[in-house]
């Protein structure tokens, strides 16, 4: 006889450790505190039957505490105190028995308090793809996620189960994740707020175990703002080869649960009672899956896996499962809390084989094979379903009651079946048998308890119109719209813009002015500016949705503290356009006479065609369609406050709010301060242009289109923005049927407004280094906050420039996404790319420039020189700025303004960034041309003559080579004259050169031009291509005829024209030049450069390719002594 010790072991043990019934009540009491109380549209979905939410949490005392401890302050231990002080977590708290318990429970409450930090990359959102009229929690990215980064505070709990748990547990929900664990042998319970990601086909997100205690989501690929932040649940979990999914990707694909079924009435016909009808059943769950949780679960390798869930059913005829599993256990579950037993009751075994993932050191591995396995027969084919014939009054309940016998669990599915008709019900008990595996969760219909599972009698017993249950909280529901479907076969869309959640008369479908997200908004007589999710965003962060703290120190807008000072609605001008006949309602909609009615040019989609309007949070934008060069285009539009006073030299600031009833943007705009023409301070606006659309669809039901954001060229000391019809690279888009991107140009600051660089700018305050680089970066900024709403996709953005505008394109690709930059783009082109040196901001070289500055303008004895040069007119900075660019030409550099290394935006040089693989900017194109860097050294050199000091003798070339790079060696002096650039010597596409001013131009050519483009191409992360221009004179700018402007030769020389301009319009929408090639198959394609080592050469016949070596030798040598250009 076992000891009394031996007999209470078990449940001692129990009591020394974390069991999943401890961690399910910790994470129901957490979620309902910390997200439902928290401002949150509905209540999320908790682990235990009937959970009652915990008396004495106010949601305003909980937005306070999130507030002020942990969004400003950033204290989530203050925050945890705070919380656990309030009446209802005190209770809570003390009722736990031992002091290690309430340990337990303050760390995972941890999880869901960090969640709210600031640096926090993600928050809880709901998505109703799953089931349109039921939200349901999912996690969205509010920053940017590199790949292969650790999700922040994205975690869970990790428990092992006993069997006696997994017993306890199955004979209540099974809506749980569950793990298996190879090392431990034993099923493991996971909660946490990694538990809300749902699954994707198509992942961006995968689950690791950290410990033996935790599990977090790391990023399988970049993840940008705004994406759902998904993981696996394996290959097969919703049906053989997920034949059921809902998920985003398949949506897209239109495949598993989004195809279309073809429907069988000859076999939906034979089935006169649904109950009685397994194929009925199986439609059921085909049409309208939800969700499940099954995690998977690895240590240290997060390499891909998946888990087979393959299901089968048993006929009736199969039930030797009666032999080993006593239906007596089942019989309360079935029988329990009914006087009057169902009338029919029928029970059938089905089998479902869930090899559930294990946990191994190095990798996931599926779990061993089971003998059911061997019995089992082929399944239902998803894709050739029967309809579903019942009538939505017969739609059915679910329950699921698992149990354990071994290895083998059984799972009973109670279903109640209700009829209008008639008050008898029909109750079917379906036996499921699963190996080692989670069952799936039960799924709910609109209008049953979703949070818990309840007894048999309370579905019997239960009226077609729901209960309130006493403690439940009802917040925003959505009421079914009383048009219900016969059908319930999904389409893609279905769930967005539906008439299914218009249940009273001023519910409408309104549009996100923040995040362009659609929303029901009920009671709509005034209309709200945010959908739920940016609302409350605002609520507890005090800013706009995504941010959730100050972007640096030259960031002013202040947090709003008190979120009632905030207007919520459109106001009277904006309401005034809002269009209230669809009420929002664009999918399977049939137009009402009302909106048959003959269209005018003020109210429908025609003006909106001819006449664009944009509304964005800070104005509203009117714009044009031309039909002679057939686009749609804004033309001015301002993204930050003009840059003079107190804001000259520093990074731009937001725009102020646009007060007029509406903007005209079809109007020129300033350039900024320029080299040798005044210019204005006023001058940071943008314009864009695309081919035509209607804005009311493109910002919302359209595909997005690619966007191309431009800058211009011109030294950094000059250049412009503003365009006019035709416009700027016009000859791109139009070169093909198949392009359709959206184009942006923008102003930057140029010269000493732009790039003022100095030990004094740094330590300043109110002054930031490099400028002109933040405008471009403010204007990419604008693009993933503002493009959507013109038709614009923000997670498909290429950047381009020729000369310093290619040099921009460097810039912004040194920035993207490194240190605590932000990723902005993916795509980059660089033709003709004018890097200049590259100093450190306070390099004695730059100090000079700062001084000489200082004194041209009569501020060096001024007590704060840089305040004084802040309030110098801008006639005579620009003077001074012309003689000091004058003086420095052909010495230590042909132009003295430009980028310098600041340690923020720019924290390295190119060559030390190319040489740490550290860019991240995944496609990239570099462009030059043959002879472009003779535009940039002294026409002396060229002639016998002595001009500018120059002559074409090898002296005068050897005083030039120093002068222009002063810091290296006589040794790499000797290496450049005679092996790398030798006085007779050759290229890839010059056979032969003898000429000084040749051989100088080569040198500025590489170092300045071509092996930046070299470079940043052979970096990409993904792929990078190379080309160079050859047609004569092969000089700087001289490719611009084919792509700038509307030339004739573009009509003339057609095959350079659609091949060249041609490659460049299929980079900018597919990363991939010849993915939309418009020459033959005799013309060559791009070569990638890192497989071919291949550059793409135009030339006067057509195109060729050459192999890289000369080139590569010397760009490699140059990257070599980086440092003494600096480069």
């Amino acid at each position: 006889m076992p000891s009394s010790k031996a007999k209470d072991s078990p449940s001692v043990e129990r009591r020394d450790r974390l069991t999943l019934a401890k961690l399910a009540s910790y994470d129901d009491v957490a979620t309902d505190a910390l997200v439902d109380r928290a401002y949150f549209w509905t209540n999320t979905r908790k682990n235990r039957t009937k959970y009652i939410p915990v008396r004495g949490i106010h949601e305003d005392d909980v937005a306070r505490i999130l507030l002020h401890d942990v969004i400003v302050a950033k204290d989530a231990a203050k925050a945890e105190k705070q919380l656990l002080a309030m009446s209802g977590m005190k209770k809570y708290l003390a009722r736990l028995p031992s002091d290690r318990e309430k340990e337990w429970f303050r760390r995972h409450l941890r999880k869901y308090i960090q969640m709210y930090l600031p640096d926090s990359p993600f928050e809880v959102t709901t998505t109703n793809r799953y089931t349109i009229t039921e939200h349901e929690a999912a996690i969205c990215a509010r920053k940017f996620i590199k790949q292969g980064q650790e999700i922040k505070y994205l975690s869970g709990t990790l428990v092992p189960m006993t069997r006696e748990e997994e017993q306890e547990l199955d004979l209540k929900r099974k809506d749980f994740s569950i793990v298996m664990s190879s090392r431990r042998k034993t099923p493991s319970f996971f909660l946490g707020p990694a538990r809300f990601a749902n699954h994707d086909c198509n992942a961006n997100g995968r689950l690791v175990t950290r410990g033996s205690e935790g599990m977090q989501v790391v990023a399988t690929r970049d993840i940008y703002i705004g994406e759902e932040i998904t993981v696996s649940y394996g290959g097969d979990y919703f049906g053989i080869d997920n034949c059921e999914c809902l998920c985003l990707t398949c949506e897209r694909a239109v495949r598993n649960g989004w195809a279309s079924h073809v429907d069988s009435e000859e076999e939906s016909s034979k089935a006169s009672t649904p109950a009685l009808n397994d194929e009925a059943m199986s439609n059921d769950s085909l049409l309208s899956p939800r969700k499940r949780k099954h995690h998977l679960d690895s240590d240290s390798d997060i390499s891909p896996s998946s888990t087979p869930r393959k299901r089968s059913k048993f006929t009736r005829q199969s039930s030797k499962l009666r032999s080993a599993v006593s239906l007596a256990d089942f019989a309360p579950s079935v029988g329990s809390g009914s006087d009057n037993p169902p009338p029919q009751a029928e029970t059938s075994i089905v089998l479902e084989t869930t090899g559930a993932a294990s946990i191994t050191k190095d990798a996931i591995v599926p779990a061993s094979g089971s003998a059911a396995e061997a019995t089992q027969v082929p399944a239902t084919d998803c894709d050739s379903s029967t309809s579903l014939e019942a009538d939505e009054s017969q739609r059915s309940s679910t329950s699921t009651t698992p149990t354990s016998m071994g290895d083998v669990k059984i799972k009973v599915e109670e279903t109640v079946e209700t009829s209008l008709p008639e008050s008898a019900s029909t109750t079917a008990t379906h036996l499921t048998l699963s190996v080692t595996g989670q069952s799936h969760s039960d799924r709910h219909l609109p209008g049953t308890d979703n949070d818990a599972l309840s007894e048999l009698s309370d579905l019997i017993d239960t009226p077609q119109k729901p209960k309130r249950s006493r403690g439940s909280r009802w917040k925003h529901g959505v009421v079914p719209s009383v048009e219900e479907e016969s059908n319930r076969v999904r389409v893609p869309g279905d769930y967005t813009k539906t008439s299914k959640l218009l249940a009273q008369a001023y519910d409408r479908w309104v549009d996100c002015h923040t995040c362009n997200v659609w929303f029901v908004q009920q009671n709509s007589y005034l209309t709200r500016r945010e959908c739920p999710r940016c609302e409350r965003h605002s609520m507890l962060y005090g800013f706009r949705w995504p941010k959730t703290d100050k972007e640096g120190s030259m960031d002013e807008e202040e947090r709003v503290m008190d979120h009632r000072t905030v207007h919520r609605f459109l106001y009277p001008d904006e309401e005034a356009r809002v269009s209230r006949k669809d009420r929002g309602v664009s999918f399977g909609v049939t137009p009402t006479p009302e909106l048959l009615e003959p269209r005018t040019e003020t109210d429908d989609s025609e003006a909106a065609y001819e006449n664009p309007l944009i509304s964005l949070d800070y104005g509203v934008f009117q714009g044009r369609y031309d039909s002679t060069y057939n686009l749609s285009y804004f033309r001015k539009i301002p993204f930050a406050v003009p840059p003079t006073g107190e804001n000259r030299f520093r990074a731009p600031q937001p725009p102020l709010r646009i007060l007029d009833d509406v903007y005209d943007t079809d109007q020129d705009f300033d350039m900024c301060p320029q080299r040798t023409v005044n210019g204005s301070e006023d001058c940071l606006y943008l314009g864009l242009f695309s081919r035509p659309w209607d804005v009311r669809s493109a910002s919302t039901t359209s595909p997005k289109r690619p966007v191309l954001v431009v800058f211009y060229g011109g030294g950094f000391i000059q250049g412009s923005a503003s365009f006019t019809l035709p416009p700027s690279s016009y000859p791109v888009l139009n070169a093909s049927d198949l392009n359709d991107y959206v184009v942006i140009y923008s102003n930057y600051r140029v010269n000493v407004f732009g790039f003022l660089p100095g030990r004094a700018v740094k330590e300043s305050p109110s002054s930031d280094l490099n400028p002109g680089l933040l405008d471009q970066q403010s204007v990419l900024k604008w693009v993933q906050k503002y493009i959507h709403h013109f038709g614009g996709d923000p997670h498909n953005v290429t950047i381009w420039g020729q000369s310093a505008g290619g040099g921009s394109v460097i810039a912004q690709v040194l920035a993207n996404g490194r240190g605590k930059q932000p990723k902005l783009f993916s795509k980059a082109l660089a033709s003709s790319p004018f890097w200049p040196k590259t100093y450190a901001y306070d390099a004695p070289e730059v100090e000079a420039i700062y001084e000489h500055l200082t004194n041209l303008t009569g501020c060096a004895n001024a007590t704060d020189t840089l305040t004084c040069l802040k309030e110098v007119d801008v006639q005579t900075i620009r003077d001074a700025n012309l003689i000091i660019s004058e003086s420095q030409k052909y010495t230590t550099s042909t132009f003295t303004w430009g980028p310098v290394i600041d340690g923020e935006l720019l924290s390295d040089t190119l060559t030390e960034a190319v040489t740490s693989g550290s860019l991240q900017t995944d496609l990239v194109f570099g462009m030059y041309n043959t002879h472009e860097g003779e535009n940039f050294v002294p026409t002396g050199l060229r002639s016998q003559n002595t001009t500018d000091g120059f002559n074409s003798s090898i002296p005068s070339f050897h005083q030039w080579l120093v002068g222009f790079l002063p810091a290296l060696s006589p040794e790499q002096i000797r290496l450049v004259e005679s092996k790398y650039y030798p006085s007779i010597g050759r290229t890839e596409t010059l056979n032969l050169y003898n000429s000084t001013y040749v051989r100088a131009g080569l040198i500025y050519r590489d170092v300045i031009l071509a092996c930046p483009a070299y470079w940043i191409a052979s970096a990409a992360k993904t792929a990078g291509y190379v080309g160079e221009y050859t047609i004569p004179p092969a000089q700087h700018a001289s490719d611009t005829i084919y792509w700038n402007q509307v030339n004739p030769i573009q009509q003339t020389d057609e095959l350079i024209y659609k091949g060249y301009a041609g490659a460049f319009a299929s980079h900018f929408q597919t990363g991939d030049p010849n993915a939309h090639k418009l020459t033959n198959a005799s013309q060559p394609g791009v070569p990638m450069l890192l497989s071919t080592g291949d550059e793409f050469v135009v030339s006067e016949t057509g195109f060729k390719t050459a192999e890289l070596v000369l080139l590569k030798e010397r760009c490699d040598f140059w990257k070599s002594i980086g440092e003494k250009i600096p480069v």
